[in-house]
Order: C-alpha cells, then sequence, then structure tokens
C-alpha cells in the first residue's frame, strides 16, 4: 500500500505542460526512473542505440544517454521492475500470478510499509473508521509517498493528519467558499489540488502525497463516519485492500455494538486461501461482535521466496440485528437519541406502473437490458400486485389500458410484450408519466385495486424530455399536480445524458426517490436491484410521534413507506433526561389494518451492556443525529423557494463545521510541510455531490486530451481510475463510453506510491527530445521482457487429419533424441458436468546445446481456457487474458511481418488446436501447463469427455485420470478409446460409487511402445461417458457459495408428436456425393419417424416442388412412399431459399388453421442446403426477415448448412431468431452419418415453452425460457442467491406437454457437498459460480448474433467484462503468451483467441482452397477490398477465395457519381469523371477519376482531393497539402499520412479507412501523361448495413454462384453463368491492376467481368448513381 513512485515519467502531449523538471540534481532521478521502464535483455540494443549518439558529438547527451545505459544494464540484472503505482495499478492486476514472480526494484525496496491498520467501530449502525499507514524511508535521500483510499461516497470525512519525524499536520474543515482562493491559487499554478475525486459509482478517492527526508518516518490517518443503511435485511462494510507489497504489521479489526442484539454476522474476503480463511477471526455475543484479520508477512506471501501478496480485494463484513418489538429500538446517549423502526410485518400489495423510455436513445445495449431487466422483474411481481406497462417515445403506448392482476399467464403475456419493445422517436417524459398517473387513478376511481394497497409509479429513461412538454420545470409541476400526493414516483436515470437533479427533485416531490443507473454490463442487475429494494412495501404513510416537551431538533419523522429489509431512523435531542414521560407512538397503514404502536421508552444502559468499553460511546448518538440532519437538509436544499434553500444551507453549513465534517459545502485544508524543492503547498479535499460526480463522469467518457505514454504504462485519468490498451489511445482522446471499474457499497481501498517527482521542462529543446526519443524506443522494447520465444518461422503447418492430438513434446532440430520428455498427465475435475481439466508436459533438454520444444493440445471447441503457464528452471511464465483489442497490435504486428501468431487454430469438427514453442538451454527443463473448462452438454441420454492424445515417443510418466462427481447419483460410466489394444485395456481402471467416479490410465513405457515400431500406441481419443439419476419432475438444484444451478431432465415423459417439413436444396451446387449422401440420410430419417408425427417434403432450386402439397400421417405406407420419393430426387438450377421456406411455414400454417395436426404438437421446418441464395430474394438479411415474420414465434427453424460454401452464420441467425439451431454438416464420407445424428438430437420433443421459475432469492439468472426440452438433452439455468438460505428456496416449471400442461413445483432439496464428498470439500469452491459465468457468456454470445450492429457489441461489452472477471479465453478475448527471449531477439509475444463458427469455417475454406471444383463455385464476401481506379474500373476482391468480381463505367468528363453514402453515420464519397488530355484519332474518349469529395459528418471531416493537391477540413481547421508533400496528421476522430507524389491514406475513428492514390500514366511515344486517382477501401466493416453507392453497397457482401464455366471467344479467356441477385449473368474472366499493395507496379488480379457497366451486379443502372455537386449530403 505504499510503494515508491518508481515509474512516474510523464510524456507530455504537443500543447500540454511538460511533466519534467530539469537541474539541481535531478538528472540522476530522472535516469533512476528511466531505468525502472525496461527489463533485462534489452541492454545491448540501448548501447548501440547510445554508440549511434557517441559519434554524433553531443556531449551532454552522450554522457546522459551511457549514465542511462548504467542503470539500465544495473536494472536488467534485476529481473526487471515491479512497478508500484497508482498509474499502474490496473496493469499489474490484470497480471495475474505473472505479477508474484517479478521483484522490485533496488530504489522502491529503499521504503518500507511497516504497518496497514484498517480499524472500524460501529455503533448502532453508526460507522466510525479510521484507516492508518505507517512507512520509513530507508534511502539516503528524499522520497515521496502517496496515500491513497477509496471510502464510501455516503460517509463524512471528519479527520487527516500526517506525523513527520514527530511533528503532525492536521487537516482543517472550513466553508468551502473560503477555501476557493487556496483551491484556485493550487490549480493556477498546475497542482492537482482536487484530493477527492469520484471513483466508481458509489466509492470517492482520497489522496495526498508528501516527501520524507532520509533515514525518516511518516503516519497517514484518515477518519470519516457513515450511517449504514439496512437494504435487503442486513448492514455491510466493505474493506477493499491492496498493499502490493508484503507488511509487518497488517490488520483490519471491526468491533459492532449493538445493543438490540446481533442476529447473525457474515466475514469473508475475496482473495482468501484456504490457508489465511482460518485467520479471519470473529467472537460474538448477544451485542457485540469481534471481526479480525492479521496475516503474517510469511502468510500474506503470494508464493515461497516472492514478494507478492496474496492480500488484494475485499474484505467484507454484513450483519444484521434482532428485532423482537414492534416499536423498534431506541438509543439515548449523552442527551441523544436515536430510534431504530423495522417491525416483521406482511407485505402490503403494490400497483406498480413501469414507465420505459423508448426513444431513440435508447438503442443499442441500453433497450436490451431494459428489456432483459423487466423480463426478470416481472417474474419477481407477486400475484397480489397489480401492474401496467407504459412505453413511450414521441408518442404513448400501452400494454393494456388499465392495471392488470400479476397471474402467471398475465406475466407471460407481458414478457412478451417487452421482448417486442424497440427504440424509435423522441423523449415525452410528461405525457408519459401523466398517462400512469392517470391509469392508476381510474382504477382506484373504479375500484379495481385493493383498497388497502401501495401506488407507485417507476420510470426509466435516459435523456431529457425533447417532444411536449419539454420544460422541465412545468414537468414537475405537472406531475405534483397530477399526483397529488397519492402514489410514489421512482425514477430512473439511464446513462450520462439524463438530468440527475431533475429527475431526483421530481422523485422527492412525489414521495420517491431517484437513482443512475450506470451504463455498464451490469445495468441489468441494477435494475433489478433497485427494484428489488422497493418491491415489498410493508407500511404507508409512517408518522413517528414524540412527546413535544420532552425532545426537539428531530430528524425527519414522517416517512411516505417502510420497505421489507430496510429501517426507517429518527433522531433527536432531548430537553432533559427525564425518560418516565418518553412515550413513543408510531402510525401506519398496514395489509388488512392501520398499524398502531405505543410504549414507554426503554432505553439501554450503556454502562450495563458494555462495562469495559464504555469510553468509546460518548458522543457517537449525537454526531449520528448530526450526520443525519445534515444529509435530510441538503435533500431538502434541492427544493422550494431561493429563500427556503438559502436558509436549509446555511443550517447545513453551520452543522457541517460544528462537527467537522466535510461536505458538499465544506472543503478539508491540507497543509503540506516545505521540501528541498518547494514551499509548503496547500490541497483541498471537497464532497462530491450527485450532479458534481455525474458531470466528472461525463467529461471522462467524452473526449479528454490524454497524453502520450508508452503503450505498457497509462497514469491514472481526473476522475477514475482505468486502464485500457487500445490503439486509439495514442490519438488523444478516451472513447466515448469506455466503462471505468466498477466499485462496492461500503468499501474502502487504500493505496500508496512513492518516489520523487521527476521533470526537466527547463532543458534544452534538443536535448529533450533526444531523451524522450530513447525512452519511448526503450519502453517499447522492454514490454516483451520476460517473454517466451517462439521461433515462429518453424511454427507447424496446420494439420487436418482429426488424430493430431496432445503432442506434448517436439524437438525442432535434428538430434530429437537429446530431449526428453519425462511426464504427460491430464487431470479432469467434472463437478456437476462442468469439467475442470488441466492439461501438463515436462521435458529436458539434455543436449549441450539449446533447443526448441513444440506444446501442442487439442481442446473441445466448446471450452474455455482459462489459464497457460511454462516453468523453465523455477522461472514462471504466465499467459494473461486480455480484451481482443488490446491485443490486437501485438497480433497485427506478428501478421504483418508474416509469422503465424495465433496460437489457436480449428482443428476438425468438434476440436481446437493449442501450441506454442519455447527455446530451452543445454541440460535445462520446461514444464507446459493448459488448464481449460467446459459445461458438458447432455446428449441422446450421455455426457461425454474427450481427451484427444498424440504421443510421439513413450513418456516415462503418461497419465489420464478423471473424477467425476454428481451428487444426484450416477447412473452409468463408460471409458474408451480408439488406440486401445488388448493389453492396454485393462489398465483402463474405473472405481464407480453413488455419487464418484474415478476413471485412470497410466501405462509404462514398455505398455506404450509399438510392436515392431519405433513409435507409441497412444494416439487417438480417449473418451469417457456417463449419465445422472433422475429421481423427480423438478431436477436437481445444486448451490455453492452464493450460487446455484437447476438441471432440468424429468424422467419418463411422453414425447409431444411433430409436424415437421423437410426442405431440401436440390440446386446444381448439391451434385454429386451431397445429393447422394442427403438421399441416404433422408431414407434413414423418414424411417425413424414416429406414427403419430405428421411430414412434408419440399424440394427447391430457383423452383418450389412438393411431394404433396399438404402434411402425411407417418404411416408405414406413406413413408414407404415418401422414400422411393426422395431416391428419385435430381439436382438443377439455382437457390431460392428465401421462397422454399417461406412455402413451408405456409404448409404447416394451413394445416395448423385446418385441424389436420393435434393440438398438442410441435411445428418444425428442417432446411437442408449448401450455399447461398442467388434466385429471389438474394438479401440474408432480408430473407431472415421475411422468415422470422411468417413465423412469427409459431414453429421451430433447424438448418443443416452442408459443406464449406454455406454461410453459416446467416442460417445460424436466422434459425436462433426462430426457436431452432443450426449445424454444419461436412463434407466426408460420414456426412449421412452427421445428417441421421443431428436429427436424433431433435426428433423426439418432450415439452415446448418451458418456464422456469425461482424464488425471490436468485438474481443473475440466466436463460430461464427454452421452446423446447427434447429427449435425451437437459436444460441449465444458474444463478446467483442473495442471501444462502435455502430452506425456502422454491422451483417451479410450466411447459407444454403431451397431453396436459406440464407443471411442476416445490421446494428445492439441496445437496451439502461437505457432507457427500467429506474428504474432497476443498475442490468445490467456486465450480457453480464459473459454470453460471461460462454459461452467462455463452447465451450472451449467442444473443449477441441476434441484435443489430450497436446491439451486438453492447451485449458483447457484458460478455467481455465476464470473460476477463473469470480469466476465460473466449471469442472476445485473448490469452497473451510471453515467451523468455532468445539469441535471434525474435518477436515474444503470441496470441490465443477463441475461434467462432464462422471463423473455423473461414480457416477450412482457406485450407480447402479457393472452389471446391473448376466447374461450379460460389462465395460469400466477407473481407473484401472494394476499389476503384484506372479508366474507371471497378473491382470487388474475394481475399479468401482468391477471386474478384470487376466493371467499368464510362460518362463524359464533369459527371460525378455517389461510390459510397452511409446514412447512419454521414460517411459519403463521391468521385468526378476528368477525360484524357488528348482524344483518340477513332473519337473514343478514356475516362478517369480526378477528384473526390469525401465528407463525414458525425465526426466533421471533409476531404478535398484531387490530382493537383488535398484540402482537409477537420475540428474547424482547414490545411492544404500538395502531393509533392510528405507529412502525418493525428486528431482526435481522424488519421492521415500522406506519401509524397504517391498515397493518401485516412483512417476515420470507428468509421472507415480508405486510401487515394496518385498516378501518372506517360505515353512516351506521344509525348503525353495523364494523371488521376485511385479510391481504395481498405476496413468498412464498421458502417451500418444501410451502406450503399457503386462501391458501398459491397461492404457488406454479395452472394454469387457460378455455373457452366466454358472457354470463351478470345484463346485465353474463360466465361461463366453467374447467378447473383436473382439475375442470370454472362461473365468473362479479365485481368485488373490492383495498386493497393504495390503503389508503382500494381499486382494483376484475376476477376470476373460483368459488362454493360455492371448492370444485373450493381442495383439498378450506374446513371442512378449520378449526383449533382462533389459534396452533395445524404
Amino acid at each position: 500500500m505504499l510503494a515508491k513512485r518508481g515509474s512516474d515519467v510523464r510524456f507530455a502531449h504537443a500543447g500540454y505542460r511538460s511533466g519534467f523538471r530539469y537541474g539541481s540534481g535531478s538528472d540522476r532521478v530522472f535516469w533512476l526512473h528511466f531505468c525502472t521502464m525496461v527489463g533485462g535483455g534489452v541492454a545491448s540494443s540501448m548501447f548501440s542505440t547510445v554508440n549511434g549518439l557517441v559519434m554524433s558529438g553531443l556531449l551532454g547527451v552522450r554522457l546522459l544517454l551511457l549514465w542511462g545505459c548504467a542503470c539500465l544494464w544495473l536494472s536488467s540484472s534485476a529481473s526487471g521492475a515491479l512497478v508500484i503505482s497508482r498509474h499502474n495499478e490496473a496493469i499489474q492486476e490484470r497480471r495475474g500470478a505473472a505479477r508474484s514472480l517479478q521483484r522490485r526494484s533496488t530504489n522502491e525496496a529503499m521504503v518500507e510499509v511497516y504497518s496497514v491498520t484498517v480499524d472500524c467501530t460501529v455503533t448502532s449502525c453508526f460507522a466510525h473508521t479510521v484507516m492508518t499507514s505507517k512507512a520509513f524511508n530507508k534511502a539516503s535521500s528524499s522520497q515521496e509517498i502517496l496515500f491513497e483510499v477509496e471510502l464510501p461516497k455516503t460517509a463524512f470525512i471528519t479527520n487527516f493528519s500526517m506525523e513527520i519525524e514527530g511533528q503532525v499536520y492536521v487537516g482543517e474543515v472550513k466553508e468551502k467558499e473560503k477555501a476557493k482562493k487556496q483551491y484556485e491559487k493550487a490549480v493556477s499554478s498546475g497542482q492537482t489540488a482536487g484530493l477527492v475525486k469520484a471513483s466508481g459509482r458509489k466509492m470517492e478517492k482520497f489522496s495526498v502525497s508528501v516527501n520524507i527526508a532520509a533515514e525518516s518516518n511518516v503516519t497517514f490517518v484518515l477518519t470519516y463516519e457513515e450511517l449504514l443503511q439496512r437494504k435487503l435485511g442486513r448492514y455491510e462494510l466493505l474493506t477493499r485492500v491492496k498493499p502490493k507489497t508484503l507488511v509487518q504489521d497488517f490488520q483490519i479489526v471491526t468491533n459492532i455494538y449493538e445493543p438490540q442484539g446481533i442476529s447473525y454476522v457474515d466475514a469473508h474476503a475475496t482473495f482468501l486461501s484456504n490457508e489465511l480463511l482460518p485467520l479471519v477471526e470473529k467472537t460474538v455475543t448477544d451485542r457485540k461482535a469481534h471481526i479480525s484479520f492479521s496475516p503474517t508477512m510469511e502468510q500474506q506471501r503470494k508464493c515461497p521466496g516472492c514478494d507478492g501478496t496474496l492480500i488484494d480485494g475485499d474484505f467484507i463484513v454484513s450483519y444484521d440485528v434482532k428485532r423482537e418489538k414492534n416499536l423498534g429500538d431506541i438509543q439515548i446517549v449523552n442527551g441523544y437519541f436515536v430510534h431504530f423502526f423495522a417491525p416483521e410485518l406482511p407485505k402490503l400489495p403494490k400497483n406498480v406502473v413501469f414507465v420505459i423510455d423508448t426513444s431513440t436513445s435508447m438503442s443499442g445495449r441500453k433497450i436490451v437490458q431494459t428489456r432483459e431487466a423487466m423480463l426478470a422483474i416481472l417474474q419477481q411481481v407477486h400475484e397480489d400486485d397489480h401492474f401496467a406497462i407504459v412505453r413511450f417515445d414521441s408518442v404513448i403506448e400501452t400494454w393494456k389500458d388499465s392495471l392488470t392482476k400479476a397471474t402467471k399467464e398475465n406475466i407471460i403475456e407481458a414478457m412478451d410484450y417487452i421482448r417486442r419493445i424497440y427504440s424509435r422517436g423522441w423523449t415525452n417524459i410528461n405525457d408519459a408519466v401523466l398517462k400512469a398517473v392517470n391509469m392508476l387513478v381510474k382504477d382506484r376511481q373504479m375500484e379495481r385495486l385493493p383498497e388497502r394497497s401501495a401506488d407507485m409509479i417507476i420510470l426509466l429513461t435516459d435523456g431529457m424530455p425533447s417532444v411536449g412538454e419539454s420544460n422541465i420545470g412545468k414537468i414537475q409541476e405537472n406531475v405534483r399536480t397530477a399526483i397529488g400526493g397519492n402514489m410514489s414516483l421512482y425514477c430512473l436515470g439511464f446513462g450520462n445524458d439524463v438530468d440527475y437533479s431533475f429527475l431526483d427533485v421530481m422523485s422527492r416531490q412525489n414521495k420517491g426517490l431517484a437513482r443512475r443507473i450506470f451504463e455498464a454490463s451490469d445495468a441489468v442487475a441494477q435494475l433489478q436491484g433497485f427494484y428489488d429494494e422497493v418491491a415489498s412495501p410493508l407500511l404507508l404513510e409512517v408518522d413517528m410521534h414524540y412527546p413535544d416537551n420532552a425532545v426537539d431538533s428531530l430528524t425527519i419523522s414522517h416517512f411516505s413507506q417502510l420497505f421489507n429489509g430496510t429501517e426507517i431512523v429518527v433522531a433527536g435531542h432531548l430537553m432533559d433526561n427525564d425518560l418516565d414521560n418518553f412515550l413513543v407512538e408510531v402510525v401506519g397503514r398496514g395489509l388488512e389494518e392501520d398499524f398502531r404502536v405505543q410504549g414507554q421508552v426503554s432505553a439501554a444502559d450503556w454502562d450495563v451492556f458494555y462495562p469495559d468499553e464504555e469510553y468509546i460511546f460518548g458522543d457517537f448518538t449525537e454526531r449520528l443525529w448530526a450526520y443525519l440532519t445534515i444529509q435530510q437538509l441538503l435533500d431538502k436544499s434541492k427544493s422550494g423557494t431561493p429563500d427556503e434553500k438559502a436558509n436549509t444551507t446555511a443550517k447545513a453549513l453551520d452543522m457541517s463545521l460544528q462537527y467537522s465534517f466535510v461536505t458538499p459545502l465544506t472543503s478539508m485544508i491540507v497543509t503540506k510541510p516545505e521540501n528541498d524543492d518547494s514551499p509548503s503547498s496547500t490541497l483541498i479535499a471537497d464532497k462530491l455531490t450527485e450532479e458534481e460526480r455525474q458531470q466528472a463522469e461525463k467529461i471522462t467518457y467524452d473526449y479528454i486530451p490524454v497524453q502520450s505514454y508508452p503503450r505498457h504504462y497509462q497514469p491514472a485519468h481526473d476522475y477514475f481510475e482505468q486502464e485500457w490498451q487500445d490503439e486509439e489511445m495514442d490519438y488523444g482522446y478516451i472513447p466515448k463510453g469506455y466503462i471505468p471499474k466498477g466499485s462496492y457499497p461500503w468499501s474502502r481501498s487504500i493505496n500508496f506510491t512513492m518516489g520523487n517527482a521527476v521533470a526537466f521542462s527547463d532543458m534544452p529543446v534538443v536535448w529533450r527530445v533526444l531523451l524522450l526519443s530513447a525512452c519511448v524506443y526503450i519502453s517499447l522494447l522492454a514490454q516483451t521482457y520476460g517473454a517466451l520465444v517462439i521461433s515462429r518461422r518453424d511454427a507447424p503447418t496446420q494439420e487436418t487429419k482429426e488424430t493430431v492430438g496432445i503432442r506434448s513434446m517436439k524437438k525442432r532440430s535434428s538430434s530429437s533424441a537429446n530431449v526428453e520428455v519425462q511426464s504427460i498427465r491430464i487431470t479432469c475435475t467434472v463437478s456437476s458436468r462442468f469439467a475442470h481439466t488441466v492439461m501438463s508436459s515436462k521435458a529436458l533438454n539434455k543436449e549441450n546445446s539449446s533447443q526448441e520444444i513444440f506444446f501442442e493440445v487439442e481442446l473441445p471447441k466448446m471450452a474455455f481456457i482459462t489459464n497457460f503457464s511454462m516453468e523453465i528452471d523455477g522461472q514462471v511464465y504466465v499467459g494473461e487474458v486480455k480484451e481482443k483489442e488490446s491485443a490486437k497490435e501485438q497480433y497485427e504486428k506478428a501478421v504483418s511481418s508474416g509469422k503465424t501468431a495465433g496460437l489457436v487454430k480449428a482443428s476438425g469438427r468438434k476440436m481446437e488446436k493449442f501450441s506454442v514453442s519455447v527455446n530451452i538451454a543445454a541440460q535445462s527443463s520446461v514444464s507446459f501447463i493448459l488448464i481449460y473448462e467446459e459445461l458438458l452438454q447432455r446428449i441422446l441420454g450421455s455426457y461425454e469427455i474427450l481427451i484427444r492424445v498424440k504421443v510421439e515417443q513413450p513418456v516415462q510418466e503418461f497419465q489420464i485420470e478423471a473424477d467425476i462427481y454428481e451428487p444426484q447419483g450416477i447412473a452409468f460410466v463408460e471409458a474408451s478409446a480408439t488406440f486401445l489394444t488388448n493389453e492396454l485395456i485393462p489398465l483402463v481402471e474405473k472405481t464407480v460409487t453413488d455419487t464418484k467416479a474415478h476413471i485412470s490410465f497410466s501405462p509404462t513405457v514398455e505398455q506404450q511402445k509399438c510392436p515392431g515400431c519405433k513409435g507409441s500406441l497412444i494416439n487417438g481419443d480417449f473418451i469417457i461417458k456417463y449419465d445422472v439419476k433422475r429421481a423427480t419432475s423438478l431436477g436437481e438444484v445444486q448451490a455453492v457459495n452464493g450460487y446455484f444451478v437447476h438441471f432440468f431432465s424429468p424422467p419418463e415423459l411422453a414425447r409431444v408428436p411433430k409436424n415437421v417439413v423437410y426442405v431440401i436444396d436440390t440446386s446444381g451446387s448439391m451434385h454429386g456425393a451431397k445429393i447422394e449422401q442427403t438421399q441416404e440420410s433422408m431414407v434413414a430419417i423418414l424411417q425413424d419417424l414416429h406414427e403419430e408425427d405428421h411430414f412434408g417434403i419440399l424440394l427447391f432450386e430457383h423452383k418450389i416442388s412438393y411431394w404433396k402439397d399438404y402434411l402425411t400421417k407417418a404411416t408405414k405406407r406413406n413413408v414407404s412412399d415418401a422414400i422411393d420419393y426422395v431416391k428419385k430426387i435430381q439436382d438443377s438450377g439455382s437457390t431460392n431459399i428465401n421462397s422454399a421456406i417461406l412455402d413451408a411455414v405456409s404448409l404447416l400454417k394451413k394445416e395448423r388453421k385446418e385441424k389436420k395436426v393435434p393440438e398438442r404438437s410441435m411445428d418444425m421446418i428442417f432446411l437442408l442446403t449448401d450455399g447461398m441464395p442467388n434466385s429471389g430474394v438474394t438479401s440474408p438479411q432480408l430473407i431472415q426477415q421475411n422468415v422470422f415474420s411468417a413465423i412469427g414465434g409459431s414453429m421451430s427453424l433447424f438448418c443443416l448448412g452442408f459443406g464449406n460454401d454455406v454461410d453459416y452464420s446467416f442460417l445460424d441467425v436466422m434459425c436462433r431468431q426462430n426457436k431452432g439451431v443450426a449445424r454444419r454438416i461436412f463434407e466426408g464420407s460420414d456426412a449421412a452419418i452427421q445428417l441421421k445424428g443431428f436429427y436424433e438430437e431433435v426428433s423426439s420433443p418432450l415439452l415446448l415453452e418451458v418456464d422456469l421459475r425461482y424464488s425471490e432469492n436468485t438474481d443473475f439468472l440466466t436463460k430461464t425460457h427454452y421452446s423446447q426440452l427434447f429427449n435425451g438433452s437437459e436444460i441449465v439455468v444458474a444463478g446467483q442467491l442473495k442471501e444462502n438460505d435455502m430452506d425456502n428456496f422454491l422451483v417451479e416449471v410450466f411447459a407444454h406437454g403431451s397431453e396436459e400442461n406440464f407443471v411442476a413445483q416445490g421446494k428445492a432439496s439441496v445437496t451439502d457437498w461437505q457432507t457427500v464428498y467429506p474428504e474432497k470439500g476443498y475442490i468445490f469452491g467456486d465450480f457453480i459460480e464459473r459454470m453460471w459465468a461460462y454459461l452467462t457468456i455463452q447465451q450472451q454470445l449467442e444473443s449477441s448474433a441476434l441484435s443489430t450492429k450497436e446491439e451486438r457489441g453492447n451485449i458483447e461489452a457484458k460478455a467481455l467484462n465476464l470473460s476477463l472477471k473469470y480469466n476465460f479465453v473466449t471469442p472476445l478475448t485473448s490469452l497473451v503468451v510471453t515467451k523468455p527471449e532468445n539469441e535471434n531477439g525474435a518477436d515474444r509475444s503470441l496470441i490465443a483467441d477463441k475461434m467462432t463458427e464462422s471463423q473455423r469455417q473461414q480457416a477450412e475454406r482457406h485450407m480447402a482452397g479457393a472452389h471446391a471444383s473448376p466447374a461450379v463455385g460460389s462465395g460469400v464476401i466477407d473481407d473484401l477490398l472494394a476499389a476503384v481506379d484506372g479508366d474507371p474500373h471497378f473491382m470487388i476482391e474475394l481475399p479468401d477465395k482468391n477471386d474478384a468480381l470487376c466493371f467499368n463505367i464510362n460518362d463524359k468528363p464533369g459527371t460525378i457519381f455517389s461510390l459510397v453514402r452511409d446514412p447512419k453515420s454521414g460517411f459519403v464519397v463521391n468521385g468526378q469523371i476528368i477525360s484524357k488530355k488528348k482524344v483518340a484519332l477513332d473519337g473514343n474518349m478514356n475516362t478517369y477519376f480526378g477528384r473526390f469529395g469525401i465528407t463525414h459528418q458525425k465526426l466533421g471531416v471533409r476531404l478535398d482531393v484531387s490530382v493537383q493537391e488535398i484540402s482537409v477540413f477537420y475540428s474547424d481547421k482547414q490545411i492544404k497539402l500538395l502531393w509533392s508533400d510528405a507529412t502525418s496528421l493525428r486528431d482526435a476522430n481522424m488519421e492521415l499520412k500522406l506519401v509524397k507524389n504517391c498515397s493518401l491514406t485516412v483512417t476515420l475513428r470507428h468509421s472507415v479507412k480508405f486510401r487515394v492514390i496518385r498516378h501518372t500514366k506517360v505515353w512516351k511515344r506521344r509525348h503525353d501523361h495523364q494523371d488521376y486517382l485511385g479510391f481504395y477501401t481498405l476496413d468498412s466493416h464498421h458502417l451500418s448495413a444501410s451502406v450503399h453507392g457503386l462501391l458501398g453497397q459491397f461492404y457488406h457482401g454479395v452472394v454469387f454462384e457460378l455455373t457452366d464455366l466454358r472457354p470463351g471467344e478470345g484463346q485465353e479467356k474463360l466465361d461463366a453463368t453467374m447467378y447473383v441477385k436473382g439475375q442470370r449473368l454472362n461473365v468473362t474472366r479479365h485481368w485488373q491492376k490492383d495498386f493497393n499493395k504495390d503503389l508503382k507496379n500494381g499486382e494483376s488480379i484475376a476477376c470476373w467481368f460483368v459488362d454493360n457497366e455492371g448492370r444485373g451486379l450493381i442495383d439498378g443502372a450506374a446513371s442512378d448513381y449520378t449526383v449533382s455537386d462533389l459534396f452533395t449530403a445524404i
């Protein structure tokens, strides 16, 4: 918690104040910092750099750099520095286990943190916290030490002091206005004057630094106080601790004094290991609790011999008190009293109108999260409640005209309504709230609501009123008048654009409160959490009466509501201490009658209860009264007349000063001692209001100029401690919407940083530039220190055979016998279907020179890698999970150098291959460990664990071991392997008890040997299959450590009949093996139909044909006839997917309408296709929309994509939209088996529309609604428990069955894992939580595919946060493997990514080549290059297909064409035609593009590019460039690079990247030349789906199919027939020049040329794209 500021070197952006100081002995200090920036292994590079500078003759620079190199060499020998500073905190936290292996630099070790204590005393819910830390500067020079603490935003700082060598410096609380001049003086001098800043949602950060002389001590003490609020039935204290170093005296102590009695106390921490757990000491008596945590230095140590600490996280204490009297509890001390009132009463029904903003600003993640939250909230509405839903934008829409009782049927109907809401229009808050008020008033008048019930409105909005009544004062008046005190209004402000003060005042005026909902992945939890707090009212209009002649100065004594789990607190002053006449009365409106309770006060005698500690209770009730009074005065000051506000504020100020509270009206002045360099300085600690916090966040979220730092170093910002690694950070802005770190209620965190401020603002410019350049150069080298070197030029080629397995060791030289593979171990632990697998291998290099060893593992594609490490001679290198964007630069650098950067590749159908290599020194050893996790899926009645192994040589220690723990009982276990011989079979040992199974396989070296060969028998798949017992229809519930999982797969259910239409693609691309395998599989599928099923067959190419135009019952005769029909199908024509599916839908609807199919049956469509639509409707998005609208949720669509030419993502989304799934069918000899296997999985539905519901004790549930449950499968739901009380955990399951509705409900019977597995209890600590995270991420990734582009980004942000938190390598994260340096100095970072199914398909396409056959081909453009160049030649390149499309357009000079237009972003590219200077003799005119007008309206960027010059307009600036210039430009929204007389490359932030190339064509014989331009789109994936134009229409893909390849008219040309956009075109093979990569000579690209100016390929005709002006807007 104390550390030297060893790396606090600030590099300043141009235009910002320098953060460096030079002179007065600071040279040594600068180089001290300079050395901490680099790691070992770069000294030689630095000396080379210095040698170059020595030759330059700059003596001063020479000396400084040589001095620096000496420091660098010294720091290198220390194996790198652990930078401990608040600026690097986030980065260090993300390092994980690797961090503990680093040692601190010598200078950091000179400051000893010898004491950190947190002492909290809670007296009747009033918490008094003292945070103290002591440090000693052991250095011979002064050091700067930073003290940093996080405290709750509801707390008031009361004291701060620093003691330095006996001298105490105490903070002083002053009126804020009086402190203003000192504050402004500090700010104007460039100092960071504010000591308190917002930190997350609920915290504030206090920080101060001081310069400590050599051999001196410093002690920091901060004190603050707060009244703990009771929420959901408990009080909570959270202390966040991150010492970052071992501390001699570390202690957290909490004492709780509650005279009314303590009902329970819980204490835990996020960082507690099994060894630390016993150190949490808890002593609880009836009225007192003592909790302490005091680990020794050895107990704090993260690993033997290292300086890292385990103490890193949250220490949490929660408790509640006994409540035996309805009157409540009253405490009286020293003339002040406090009354706590929270009786146990039945819940009142509530009548709630949810008013939901669905305006355009709610689009994307907000509307998705609102839907998700509302679905969860509706499931928690009590049956005796009434509710209504009002959605509003420009217009107001109600779900129903009146409030509806919350029956199960109504809840389901409301949930369906919520799922369909979308964003549009403006924001009409006034009319929406008034509509809700009128609904409640009307239903009250009509007596439709219970007389004794609570009326409330919950408003959710993210913006300001923009239509209708928009004056916020008028809206507040209208709402207050309409409500008239008859109901409560609760306002939820979503995001930073909302005016929180407007909502806050309006809520307080109407018996409610407002709450900010932060834009983040947990917004759903925030919304649901707020609802939980107000969901259960107990009393209304509560009045607390006290004797007028006995008390005065009362806090608020009237409360509109009392909710379950909360508490009312009233405090006041006693006129005298005579309690004989102190009567208390409480009156309120209850469920059945008015609540009234009164009685004589019986105050606790504190001296009796706590005889040894009475001294601590002297004034706590008075300070509690003052705290509560100030809080209420500050709330009151927000409304009323100006005079009332002024008077209220003055009272609050007086009390703040009297009781020394830092409130929004006061400031704490901290005067720092003088040091050698500067006189004493003053810092200000202020209290932020909620409005000030919001304003701070707005500033932070928008554009903040940031300084340019080395990529591994990023300082903290003023308001939020954030860390990211994004290529955008160098542009000088923070991405809008970036989510800061979260924090927790009642949290405290302490961080310290030591070091000297470093600057050289007075250094000559040349010296400064050279030193900064050297620092940047070295810092870039230092990034990869400690990395494991991989020689990627030797990376293995991709192996396509599925038999490749755990090739645990492979040497990269000819002397492979000198590398000994000593062990291979695979350990799999399955806890309730959640598999945790560890693959490890160890090898020794027996050679006298270094050897490269390769570690290769295959893992299931559904698994998430969670950890990877390499240990080389005792040094451990750990892979780090990062956001994929953060790792992008390293990946692109490796790829651009021609190296294989990816560690993970597709391997067959079910597996992924992870591989890494490392150079091992002579006589050294290496150990690899890979860990991954997955939730096993139940398919066809069993779970399967598949372990693929391939061992090239026998291994001394080889072992596969699996332990299965299933508390509900194991039904069977099977273990087999594809490589088992008769001799190896007995070695598979299997021990099975009722709830546990152990399987092992450990052959000796001799048993592994292959008879007659040098290799090993161990080559193939080791497979374990098992199932569990299923005794109850309710399913099985497991709960561990606050999380639960529910497995639902009831036994012995009758199957539901199905009505299925088989839709089979018979287009020309299905020719050959595909059509034959389809026929074979369909014969088997038809034979498996049950007699109560109905079916139909529909064949399609460009035309649709039916076996019969109605569904047929699956009798033996009908099935036989259908088989005969299937055997005769033939391939021909193109592919009309749209019409085929719509016809199938119509067929099912007609049969259902005419009641020709059973009422209780399932309607489904099976689509089998091998290509993309190229006839009829060809747009995938439009097809998806058509199908979704036609099905309307009434049936399920299952899609089988045959081969690699199909667009799997298109089918996958379409199926998920319609209650089905898609599956890839791989072209192979077993394709018929694959088809039949998939059909078997879904052929027997047992239940339809399954809803799983749980008691209110749950939160953060995974998906709880399933369209079907199939025989042999299982539904899994997981979630978080609000409390660990499982006694009343109720589960309900509702569904449609074969004969009647299925209903199962009851109290869950949860297994006690410690009882079932007493000897293994330690392994189950967090598996259910990780299972919940795994399942949540999987479902979020699936739902993102169904969302719009904006929504997808927001949903993925939520999945990303979970992926990083639980260290999962998902499609959104990357595992960065840093490898040790080798003698070649090769790049040392590799990236392991998780592949999506589309990426797997793309990789397989690449491996298979451009086309499967020369006769027939098809393509969908995913990764394309769209360009126009030459005379104008338009090219659409398909890099993945090694193919392209092209067309020409000719027009008269001066014509302007629309090339790109994106209405959503305002990005427009228009191009103007110019002609050749001389007209040909035949009159033909060659034309080119000579000028481009490029505009981005949202970013405010405009470029005018001609063959002569370039004009750039941006950020209210204008510059002109000539093509003869060579320059670059960076702005917040744009990056521009101009290569002299060659090219202009522009990147527009989050939009598009393009290149303009200037050509000069010369005809030497004609003494003629022509200047013209080419336009190349390099990256367009950020543009919206509505982008269009001659180029833009192709940005998001075009689907085509080629047939009938034939010789053309020219001898070397080839003609073909192309089906594209519903057109049949004749195309010819041409060659075009692509100058994007070779700017001088160009590259010849083969393309399919579309004649007639692209007619048929482009939408409409070329003339449709002409515009009147170069800058015509959209």
